[in-house]
């Protein structure tokens, strides 16, 4: 299944037409599509974007001697 994200006005006989290029991986050929529409409206939902409350930690600094390196973690199993 792939993914293609599009956007559209909407008349007001409620119909709407779309022509959507699809990706050279989509052979031709007789292909079942699923049209999924959110309830807002874009026009009315613009600048109304929601930012999630993200914890912050106050972060002194890592010490000198720290390393991630994959080898220095997990040592030479590689896990």
């Amino acid at each position: 299944m792939k993914v293609i994200e599009t956007s559209s006005t909407v008349g007001p006989d409620r119909e709407v037409t779309l022509h959507i290029k699809l990706p050279p991986e989509v052979e031709p050929g007789e292909h079942r599509f699923l049209v999924v529409t959110d309830e807002g409206n874009l026009a009315k939902d613009k600048g109304k974007e929601h930012t999630p409350d993200l914890l912050a930690w106050e972060w002194e600094g890592w010490p000198a001697d720290c390393t991630f390196r994959r080898e220095d973690l997990y040592g030479n199993n590689g896990r």
